[in-house]
């Protein structure tokens, strides 16, 4: 395993700079005041999620051989980190919080190394969508909860657990403020409106902003706003952690349950977005890379950060290309701790915690759940077991809990196999035979058609789509036809990454075609997943019909690499 320093900038032309920078800048647009709401998260001052956007982002964008992820603070580990903390007994925002929280980051970034090393990357990618799903839906319901003292001005210590927080915010309702909860909740209206029309718009920094001024001219915080207060100029000088922060067996239990969240998190959005690009994800390379940026990180006494799904999406909606987007953001934001840190006094608390919420909803896939909870029940059943189990016992439970249910299902469907071979004919014979095992049997011109068999689920999944991209990337060819007549169960996770596949090959100009009549299975499961997928792509009745009406020059298109050489 070789750590690819500066690969994704190989290749780069000037053409590219003009919407990197432009690029650059709406993520630096979004990431400012969520990742001042994620460090309150994490147990940090506002000040630390503006830190660790700066040199961590920038460390990663030159050691990464991702071309688009933006690595900063985010939803999950900022939150798991949060629970790691206040069950340590520690409250958040305290000089113990200020202590404890970079050696987390630390040791986690350490472990993030080890899996690495140990080539753990394929094996912590097997979680199945359900089980993050769930983690992702508790642990912002939680961290939501725990936000409403600040939205609505009550000064309230939030419990232990999510009963206990409910309980303590029900019990300080009367003393609310009624200047703060106006503010937070015309901020968070705001916020979830713009967020409907437009991604890429920084609705969220141009909130804060206003909010700001609105503050400052009107001295709300004399009337029962609480506002950021002061904050240093620059950054902190770099120091070690101090280890001696809490039990070292408990950094270490902690620790690791951090570095795994990071690591299934942003292991996820590299799938996503190396699908997108039409090349195979290096999960252990990567996992490296998370590892290094994760230690600049505690250098700095930030919180762990993982790459960001939705601030990646805004910089590739933006243009961006490269990971000079993110290079950009962290120029910018550096700016603003050096230049622009004393405005930053009279940021209400009220509409930071309304833009912090309004990130967690957007983080909770309410089309999946509904899909989980209307035709998937067993995955909808994992699903709500593993976010009440975060809700009930705790970040660490319920990724325990989410890692043996995915272990176990794992080790489950290990039998239940599936089966993928390409199809051809042999002159003068009716019907289409396996290449390499039928003698004479050759492929159609231009055209490649592939039979899968049997139960694809995100046991099995991975290693089906990487055969079949090898193959076409061989073959080179226009037409792709995909028979799935004799597939006999497609679980989400499966179905997602059959849909990612489609979306990568039309992107790269190739047609693809997809065999199955959805009336040969009378099994709802798998019925509801060729639906999902028809969604995006027709689906022939017979191999006959799908070949009909072929283009008449099949020529060769010219490939982007899937695979690159190790």
């Amino acid at each position: 395993m070789k750590l690819p320093v500066l690969q994704s900038l190989r290749g780069y032309k000037l053409s590219y700079l003009p919407r990197d920078v432009m690029a650059g800048l709406v993520v630096a647009a979004l990431t400012i005041p969520v990742a001042m709401g994620y460090a309150q998260i994490a147990g940090l001052p506002a000040v630390y999620g503006l830190y660790a956007s700066i040199l961590p982002t920038a460390v990663f964008a030159l050691v990464t051989g991702s071309r688009r992820i933006v690595f900063s603070m985010d939803s999950a580990a900022s939150a798991t980190t949060g629970g790691m903390v206040a069950a340590a007994g520690i409250a958040l925002g305290s000089g113990a919080a200020l202590r404890l929280v970079p050696a987390l980051t630390l040791v986690a970034s350490v472990f993030l190394v080890l899996f690495a090393l140990t080539r753990a990357g394929r094996l912590i990618s097997h979680v199945p969508t359900p089980v993050m799903h769930g983690f992702i839906a508790g642990i912002s319901v939680t961290v939501i909860i725990d936000q409403i003292p600040l939205f609505i001005g009550t000064h309230v210590t939030v419990g232990s657990n999510f009963e206990a927080s409910v309980i303590a915010i029900g019990a300080s309702l009367p003393t609310f403020e009624p200047i703060s909860l106006l503010l937070g909740g015309i901020a968070l209206i705001v916020l979830l409106v713009f967020a409907q029309l437009d991604a890429r718009l920084p609705a969220a920094l141009l909130v804060l902003t206003v909010a700001t001024a609105f503050t400052s001219i009107f001295h709300l915080d004399e009337h029962g706003v609480a506002v950021l207060g002061s904050i240093s100029v620059g950054l902190p000088a770099l120091s070690l952690p101090d280890l001696a922060a809490a039990d070292i067996l408990q950094l270490i239990g902690y620790g690791f349950v951090i570095a795994l969240v990071v690591a299934v998190e942003s292991l996820l959005a590299l799938d996503t977005f190396a699908m997108r690009d039409g090349h195979r994800a290096h999960e252990d390379r990567e996992l490296a890379a998370f590892g290094i940026a994760n230690a600049v990180s505690a250098l700095l006494g930030c919180a762990p950060c993982s790459a960001s799904i939705s601030r990646t999406a805004a910089g590739e909606a933006s243009g961006g290309r490269t990971q000079v987007v993110s290079l950009t953001s962290a120029a910018a934001i550096l700016c603003v701790v050096a230049f622009l840190a004393p405005y930053l006094y009279y940021l209400p608390q009220p509409v930071l915690g309304a833009v912090v919420i309004a990130a967690l909803v957007q983080v909770i896939d309410f089309k999946k759940i509904r899909r989980y909870a209307r035709h998937l029940r067993g995955e909808f059943l994992v699903f709500i077991v593993v976010a009440l189990a975060v809700m009930a016992c705790g970040a660490l439970v319920g990724v325990l809990l989410g890692v043996a249910i995915s272990f176990g299902e794992l080790a489950y469907r290990r039998h239940r196999v599936s089966q993928l071979g390409f199809l051809g004919v042999v002159p003068d014979e009716k019907g289409y035979q396996l290449l390499g095992e039928v003698p004479g049997a050759r492929p159609v011109a231009g055209t490649a058609i592939c039979r899968l068999q049997g139960r694809l689920s995100f046991a099995n999944i991975n290693v089906r789509v990487d055969e079949l991209s090898r193959k076409v990337e061989e073959g080179a060819t226009v037409i792709i036809i995909i028979d799935i007549t004799q597939v006999t169960e497609l679980d989400a996770t499966a179905t997602d990454r059959i849909i990612q596949f489609i979306d990568m090959l039309h992107a790269r100009g190739a047609e693809v075609r997809l065999v199955r009549s959805v009336a040969l299975t009378q099994d709802d499961y798998t019925r509801f997943e060729i639906e999902h997928i028809m969604k995006k792509i027709k689906i022939y009745p017979s191999i006959d019909a799908a070949l009909e009406k072929l283009p008449q020059n099949n020529e060769r298109i010219v490939w982007k690499p899937l695979h690159a050489k190790k």
